[in-house]
């Protein structure tokens, strides 16, 4: 299902730093000696951090423009979307809540926070079934809104008396302002996936309920690691076992996949910014320093892998992304 504000997560900055860094101080100093005093200085690895900082810097102030565009853009959607509701007429639908069930936003500078239930197969009371879904939204204060999303989940028949807003297309949704809950049945519900169980390949897992994923440790390439599944309901979570159990039938392989992707991506970047006075490296030195820490898997064939760093970039995670059909693609740096 898709809706038609814009995406809250957007790409990585340049560079891939982690957003964070922009808050905590850089260059990262984990590591750094202390400095005895001016001519103890190695300038040359002064002005490599130094470098790296500017670097950084850009990267932070490219991601809070993206941030405040992607802002700037939901802000001005938000008040289309009032102004329209302000004249809408009022009308009852109902609906099943989509499987991947409700969300609360953030709160805003008065504390209330933006409830989202979107709608698959609803219609109005008096009309047929809809050909795209609805996204039901409410911004209220945080513990009106935490109490609706306790009660609701994925299958449940949902009917509400609501303001539609302008007619949408798909793959977008059509948004409604909710105004009163009507009835809530729960016998539809979609059972909920197992709190845990024991998979013949990976092992024991155990589900996350707030983040909707399953965690427990394997064996992969010769290492026990953490193993996310990534599932909300029971049809994702034997999409995302599939797919998880085509990487572990050959797990030496997918490694060294990922490896090579992360030397050939990050291998220039510690030569030029984060070695310091130690001696360059080759990426075959590069990938056999690294080793596999987790492994995460979605239903839709998407893969994480992450890797300790052996220090090369100061104990900072090295996560590579892919997917089965297009093997691993993008190495970064994360926190």
């Amino acid at each position: 299902m898709a809706a038609s504000l814009p995406r809250a997560r957007v790409a990585r900055p340049v560079r891939s730093f982690p957003l964070h860094w922009c808050h905590a101080g850089f260059p990262p100093r984990a590591g750094q000696e202390k400095m005895r005093g001016v001519d103890d200085w190695n300038h040359d690895m002064h002005f490599r951090k130094l470098a790296a900082a500017l670097l950084l810097f850009a990267a932070c102030m490219t991601a809070h423009a993206v941030d405040e565009e992607i802002g700037a853009r939901s802000r001005a959607l938000e008040a289309e979307l009032d102004a329209y509701f302000a004249t809408a007429p009022e009308t009852e639908v109902t609906g099943t809540v989509h499987r991947l069930g409700a969300m609360e936003l953030g709160a805003d500078a008065k504390g209330r926070t933006l409830l989202m239930v979107p709608l698959a197969s609803w219609r109005e009371s008096s009309g047929e079934v809809a050909g795209v879904d609805l996204n039901v939204r409410r911004r209220a204060p945080g513990a009106e809104n935490e109490a609706l999303l306790a009660r609701l989940a994925p299958g449940d028949t949902f009917r509400a008396r609501v303001k539609l807003g302008p007619p949408a297309s798909p793959p977008q949704a059509r948004q409604a302002l909710l105004l009163e809950v009507v009835e809530l049945d729960t016998k539809t519900r979609t059972p909920a996936p197992p709190a845990s169980f024991v998979d013949a390949v990976l092992g024991q897992l155990a589900r996350d309920t707030k983040l909707r994923q399953y965690a427990g440790k394997a064996s992969w390439a010769g290492r026990e690691i953490e193993v996310f599944i990534e599932a909300k309901d029971e049809q994702e979570l034997d999409e995302a076992l599939a797919h998880a159990h085509e990487l572990w039938r050959a797990t030496a392989d997918w490694d060294a996949r990922a490896r090579r992707v992360a030397a050939d991506q990050l291998l220039g970047e510690y030569n030029d910014d984060w070695r310091g006075d130690d001696p360059e490296i080759d990426a075959d030195t590069f990938a056999s320093r690294i080793a596999a820490t987790l492994v995460s898997v979605r239903a839709d064939g998407s893969f994480e892998f992450w890797y300790d760093d052996d220090k090369l970039f100061l104990r900072h995670s090295i996560r590579v992304e892919g997917s089965l059909d297009d093997g691993p693609q993008g190495a970064y740096i994360d926190g």
